[in-house]
C-alpha cells in the first residue's frame, strides 16, 4: 500500500485541487487511486459543493470522504491556519472501502436493534477493521450516531471528528463520493487487508480531588459530594499552591467525568473532558451534556506540556513507523504540535488532518465524543505492526 499527502494554500479551490493533484501524481504516479481523504477550509463557501467532483476529475478515486476544517494539518508542514486544501491519498489493493453519507433523519430510533444500525452500511461478507466517522455540528447528533455504531459494531475501532470553520447554519460540508452534504455524517468502513488503529492523546492535567455527583438536573451540575457545585470548585482551587492557581487562571474551567458510568474503584479513571458552558445565579454549573448522579468528576486544566507528553508516549507505544498512513483529528483548543510528534514517532509516515469542533475516539471501552484531544487514525495493512 502506498499513500501520500499534499496541500495547497489559497482561496481559489479549483487552483488548489490542481496543485494538490500535481503533487500527488509526482509522489504516487498517475492513475486511479483507491482512497482520497480531503479536508478543506470552510471559507471556500459554496464552491465546496463542487469539490468532490473536482477531486474525482483530477485524481479518479474509487472512494472519497472528507469535510471542512478551521485548521488544516499536513504532516510535512504542521498546522495551516489559512484557507486551503489538504488531501491524503493512496492505493490499497484488495482493501474494502465502504463510504456512506447518513442524513440526520436516517438515524434509527434509540431503542432500535443492532440490525437497524448495521443497515446504515453496506453488507459485508468479511469483518470491518475500523471506521472513520465525520460529523456536522449543527443538524445532527454525533453522540447518538457513535453510540449506535458501538451498539452494532462493539469491537470495531472508530475514530474521527466534527467539522469546523463556519458559524453559519449550513456553512460546514461533508464529502462522500461525488457529493457534498451540508448536514449529517459520513462513515468510512475499512477491511480486507486495511485496518484502523486509534491513538488518542489528552491535553489536560487533573487537579484537586475527585468527587461524586450527588445532584443534577438536566445539563446542570448542582451538588458534588453533597456540596454546592461552585463551592466544590472553589474548595479545590483554594487548596492549590500559588503557582498552580496561576496556571488554572489561564485555562478555561474544565470538568472531567469518569468515562466508565459503572466504575466503583477509587483508582484514577479515564476522564472524559467537558467544557463548562456557564454558571448560573444559584451556583449550578451548566455543562454541554447531562451529568449523571453517581458519576465521579474531577477538575481539569488545559496543559500544553502534559498534552505533548501524552501524545509522545502513546505514539511511542503505538509504533506507527510501519503504518501505511494516518489521519489526525485535533481539538481546535489544543496547543501541542501533534504533527511533529507523529513525524518523530513514525519517521515520516504520510499524515493529514484538521482541527475539530470535537474529536471521536475510544475511551474506557466505548467510543466517545471528546475534547482537547488528538485522535489519530493509523492506517495499517493487517498484521503489519
Amino acid at each position: 500500500m502506498t499513500f501520500a499527502q499534499a496541500h495547497a494554500i489559497g482561496g481559489d479551490l479549483d487552483a488548489a485541487v490542481r496543485l494538490v493533484a500535481t503533487q500527488l501524481h509526482k509522489r504516487l504516479g498517475k492513475g486511479p487511486l483507491d482512497l482520497v481523504v480531503a479536508f478543506a477550509s470552510a471559507q471556500h463557501g459554496e464552491t465546496l459543493d463542487d469539490l468532490p467532483e473536482r477531486l474525482h476529475e483530477a485524481l479518479g478515486p474509487c472512494t472519497l470522504v472528507g469535510c471542512t476544517g478551521a485548521r488544516l494539518l499536513d504532516g510535512a508542514v504542521g498546522a495551516i491556519d489559512a484557507p486551503g486544501l489538504v488531501v491524503l491519498a493512496g492505493r490499497a489493493p484488495g482493501a474494502r472501502l465502504d463510504a456512506v453519507a447518513i442524513a440526520p433523519d436516517e438515524l434509527p430510533d434509540p431503542d432500535a436493534p443492532p440490525s437497524a444500525w448495521r443497515a446504515l452500511l453496506p453488507a459485508r461478507d468479511s469483518g470491518c477493521a475500523g471506521m472513520l466517522v465525520l460529523g456536522e455540528p449543527n443538524h445532527a447528533d454525533p453522540r447518538r450516531l457513535i453510540a449506535g455504531l458501538d451498539f452494532a459494531f462493539p469491537s470495531v475501532p472508530k475514530v474521527g471528528g466534527i467539522a469546523s470553520g463556519s458559524r453559519r447554519p449550513h456553512g460546514h460540508a461533508l464529502f462522500c463520493g461525488r457529493r457534498a452534504h451540508r448536514s449529517g455524517a459520513v462513515v468510512l468502513a475499512v477491511g480486507d487487508g486495511l485496518a484502523i488503529e486509534p491513538v488518542v492523546a489528552t491535553g489536560c492535567r487533573a487537579f484537586g480531588r475527585a468527587g461524586r455527583i450527588t445532584q443534577s438536573e438536566g445539563n446542570r451540575l448542582i451538588r458534588v459530594d453533597a456540596t454546592l457545585a461552585t463551592d466544590f470548585v472553589r474548595d479545590q482551587i483554594q487548596g492549590l499552591s500559588e503557582d498552580e492557581r496561576a496556571v488554572v487562571a489561564t485555562s478555561p474551567l474544565l470538568i472531567g467525568v469518569d468515562a466508565d458510568p459503572f466504575a466503583t474503584s477509587n483508582d484514577e479513571p479515564d476522564w472524559l473532558v467537558r467544557t463548562v458552558m456557564a454558571v448560573d445565579g444559584r451556583g449550578h454549573i451548566v455543562l454541554g451534556e447531562h451529568p449523571q448522579v453517581g458519576r465521579r468528576i474531577r477538575l481539569l486544566v488545559r496543559d500544553t506540556t502534559a498534552g505533548a507528553d501524552d501524545a509522545h508516549g502513546r505514539l511511542l507505544q503505538a509504533k506507527p513507523a510501519g503504518a501505511a498512513a494516518a489521519l489526525l483529528f485535533q481539538c481546535l483548543g489544543r496547543e501541542s504540535d501533534d504533527c511533529v510528534a507523529f513525524s518523530a514517532a513514525s519517521g515520516g509516515v504520510p499524515l493529514a488532518g484538521f482541527g475539530c469542533n470535537a474529536e471521536i475516539g475510544p475511551l474506557a471501552g466505548r467510543t466517545e465524543l471528546q475534547a482537547l484531544t488528538a485522535a489519530f487514525a493509523v492506517l495499517r495493512t493487517t498484521g503489519s505492526r
